[in-house]
């Protein structure tokens, strides 16, 4: 069987004005796997790998982006935990403040109560007269109490703790001021960073789609220019060697009808050379002695002179 498979299949081709003769085509072609399959298997596999090796690369930086992202907000849970706790002691100390106020005023207040019901009770035994003097010192007094010696403590008690409660809320408003804007940038680049993320893996699925299918529509133009090349290859060796065969038979042909014209023909000129010598050989003896008479006399003469 292998001895008939590698003679391959006989036919009676003949060219144009050529007789028939039997020409041999070559077997069949085996399909067997070219080392270009091979290459093209392996880059297939080892553009998998890669992709396998992107995707395991791309989860692994979203898990570090979130991460990242909790632990920001961790921090800036972590930032307005603190900000309540200031915010409610800033309060329970303004309540202890006014708290204090209002005890020290009704302090106060009872005192003056006393002190009028007990100078009422004096005018009212005394007379009009004293009751008008005690009213103008009261009065005074009262002005005295409430315009200046009132503010006055309320500013020794309330004063400095109110400052220091400005002062404490001016450098609050001023660090959450900061805080709110550093949060804005940090927002602003995560969208950025976020869009530009997204775009670039649309762009680069886009230009891997676009590879694998240029790759696809190569291997599949390269495949099938193959089968093509070969299957006219065999058909034109066919025709090629047919013609061949008609070409080589005329040639052989023409050179044993002119190989016997040139051998009739110098057989002829041998004869006709041989002729010319026998019938001019004496003549050209006869040529030759002249000359050498013709030497000896020039001698002779060459002395004389």
């Amino acid at each position: 069987m292998e001895g008939s498979h590698d003679v391959g299949i006989e036919e009676a081709v003949a060219a144009p004005g050529a007789r028939m003769t039997v020409a041999r085509h070559p077997p069949p072609a085996e399909e067997h796997e070219s080392k270009r399959d091979v290459a093209a298997h392996q880059t297939e596999r080892g553009m998998v790998g890669s992709m396998q090796e992107l995707r395991i690369q791309t989860v692994t930086k979203n898990k570090e982006f979130d991460e990242r992202v909790r632990a920001l907000q961790v921090r800036l849970g972590a930032v307005e935990t603190a900000r309540e706790s200031e915010r409610e002691q800033r309060d329970l100390q303004l309540e202890a403040v006014r708290a204090g106020i209002a005890e020290e005023l009704g302090r106060v207040d009872e005192a003056l109560s006393l002190a009028i019901g007990s100078t009422h009770d004096t005018l009212a035994a005394e007379g009009v007269a004293p009751i008008n003097a005690d009213a103008d010192r009261l009065a005074a007094l009262e002005q005295r109490v409430y315009g200046e010696e009132v503010p006055s403590r309320e500013e020794a008690l309330s004063g400095p703790l109110v400052r220091r409660m400005l002062a404490e809320r001016q450098g609050f408003e001023i660090d959450r001021t900061k805080v709110r804007a550093r949060e804005a940038r940090i927002v602003g680049r995560f969208e950025s960073w976020d869009s530009e993320t997204r775009l670039r893996h649309s762009e680069e699925a886009q230009d891997r789609f676009l590879q694998f299918s240029r790759l696809a529509e190569a291997m599949a133009e390269a495949l099938a220019g193959e089968a093509r090349s070969e299957e006219e290859l065999q058909v034109w060796l066919a025709t090629v060697l047919g013609e061949l065969d008609g070409q080589l038979e005329g040639v052989r042909d023409a050179r044993v009808a002119g190989d016997e014209g040139s051998l009739d023909r110098m057989a002829s000129s041998m004869e006709t050379v041989q002729r010319s010598v026998l019938e001019n050989f004496g003549a050209e003896e006869s040529d030759e002695d002249e000359p050498e008479d013709d030497g000896r006399e020039e001698a002779a003469r060459e002395p004389s002179a």
